[in-house]
């Protein structure tokens, strides 16, 4: 979708942002495409939230790497997060819910401060947010880019639990590759 001249991409990651953004939407003149998942969510945000087009949110800081995702995989994400944490790994954790257009500042922030990015979504690796996060880093801050998502295969059926796990989307894979490539 994110090839589409004009069009704004979505992928929000609890049912508070999946309003705030559909309120946004209402008032944007032009396409929009929003991308949800089945699987049902916690709420990561409360009514004070405010979503913009455009904008990401940091929901974890720290200095060793960073991690953007979007979708329900945020909710993975931040698992993942909190357990590098107790290892002494501090990640920064972007929510990166407007996949197009994307928020460049705060990931050239994050990507100058960590030296490392990792993008974890429910999606083929190709033409989502690993890719987005690809082009501008290679414009704008030269860094390495692990891309944690679906290695350019055709999608399976099965429970929202086993095709995470099948496509190295569950914590124990984002922990591992985390870990592996820093060292």
């Amino acid at each position: 979708m994110r090839s589409i001249p004009g069009i704004i991409v979505i992928a929000p990651s609890d049912g508070t942002e999946t309003k705030k953004a559909i309120d946004a939407i209402v008032e944007y003149k032009g396409p929009c495409y929003v991308r949800l998942t089945r699987s049902s969510s916690p709420l990561l945000f409360n009514d004070n939230y405010d979503f913009k087009i455009g904008k990401a949110i940091k929901i974890c800081d720290g200095g060793s790497a960073t991690l953007v995702t979007a979708g329900y995989t945020a909710h993975i994400c931040i698992e993942a997060a909190r357990k590098l944490g107790k290892e002494g790994i501090d990640v920064d954790l972007i929510n990166m819910s407007s996949i197009k257009p994307l928020d460049e500042d705060i990931l050239v922030e994050s990507a100058v401060k960590t030296g490392i990015v990792f993008t974890v979504e429910d999606h083929n690796i190709i033409g989502g947010l690993g890719s987005a996060v690809c082009e501008t880093l290679s414009e704008k801050n030269p860094v390495k880019v692990i891309r944690i998502g679906v290695q350019d295969r055709f999608g399976a059926s099965g429970s929202p639990a086993d095709l995470y796990r099948e496509y190295g989307l569950d914590e124990e894979n984002i922990i591992k590759t985390v870990k592996t490539n820093l060292g």
